[in-house]
């Protein structure tokens, strides 16, 4: 059976969430991003996408305190679309919005839980059971 998504686009320029006005270039500022992405979920939202400005540097410090602030009080997928240009930057991204960074679980643990529940995953032989 076939399931509709909400996938709410936000574009983020210069910390803030915009919008182009009809029939015109003027950007409008619609608001905080953290703020917006609670009200997104309280309303039923599957998952969030956020676009940055190229122009933007994502490996700002700025942008990596956004998606961990939105991590922080929003528990659904997120997507962030900017201009990284090395793993480390990807790295960062990464960690900023993961549950592993907050030291809740380790990647064993997840893996363990998703063999319990009967999930195929690929074990790696560093990894060690139980820890």
């Amino acid at each position: 059976m076939l399931t509709r998504r909400i996938l709410p686009c936000l574009n983020v320029i210069d910390g803030r969430v915009k919008k182009r006005q009809l029939g015109s270039e003027r950007l409008l500022d619609v608001g905080d991003p953290v703020e917006l992405a609670f009200k997104y979920q309280e309303n039923g939202a599957d998952g969030l996408v956020f676009i940055t400005d190229p122009k933007q540097d994502s490996s700002g410090q700025e942008l990596l305190d956004m998606i961990e602030a939105i991590s922080q009080q929003v528990f659904m997928p997120l997507t962030v679309v900017c201009n990284v240009r090395t793993v480390a930057e990807v790295k960062k991204l990464l960690l900023a919005a993961s549950v592993f960074h907050f030291q809740q679980l380790t990647i064993a643990q997840v893996k363990e839980d998703l063999i319990k529940k009967g999930v195929p995953v690929r074990w790696n032989q560093t990894l060690q059971r139980g820890s």
